[in-house]
Formats: structure tokens, C-alpha cells, sequence
């Protein structure tokens, strides 16, 4: 290996600039970075079967209504189809035949 390789490995491993790498201040400055903007999606807790408390913004659900919005979210946030009907055949499944009382 040549010194000039093994030097930028050196300063690649200790986390330093490769001088070589030209293209870096172009890709650096190439898309101007929008702000940081937070959005408070509120909280859900699943607390037993059929209830659950849910606060988004100034409505404050708990009980059996709560549980179904919690599981509207849970479900809708979910990616893929098989996904969401698997997790509404296991939900079916867990609470279909038993009262929620």
C-alpha cells in the first residue's frame, strides 16, 4: 500500500477530511435544508383489553372509546397491507369471542 493511501486511511479512521475529496462542498451546499418542524401526534396508552386513554391536542378519550381510536392509529401507522391484516386477524382473534367488560 502506498503512503498516500495508507495516510488516507489514517485520516478517514480517525475522522478526519480527505483533502482528495472535491466534491464534498458541492453536495454539502447543493439542497438548502428546511427548518426543523415538530408535530405533536399526541400520546396512546393501551392500558387492558378494551380500554385505553388517549390525549391528542385538547381531547381527552379513555375507556372502549378510546381503545378503538388506539387501535385505528396503531393500525393506520402500520406499514404494509399484510401488516395491518395480520394485526387485525390477531386482534379479531384476541378479543372477538370474549366480552370486553
Amino acid at each position: 500500500m502506498a503512503f498516500r493511501q495508507r495516510l488516507r486511511v489514517r485520516n478517514v479512521q480517525l475522522g478526519q477530511p480527505d483533502e482528495d475529496l472535491a466534491f464534498a462542498p458541492a453536495v454539502a451546499g447543493a439542497c438548502e435544508a428546511r427548518p426543523f418542524r415538530y408535530r405533536d401526534l399526541g400520546s396512546m396508552a393501551y392500558l387492558s383489553r378494551g380500554h385505553a386513554v388517549v390525549s391528542f391536542r385538547r381531547l381527552k378519550v379513555s375507556g372502549f372509546v378510546g381503545w378503538l381510536m388506539w387501535l385505528v392509529f396503531h393500525i393506520a401507522f402500520l406499514t404494509g397491507y399484510m401488516n395491518r391484516m395480520s394485526a387485525l386477524f390477531a386482534t379479531d382473534l384476541r378479543f372477538g369471542n370474549r366480552p370486553l367488560c
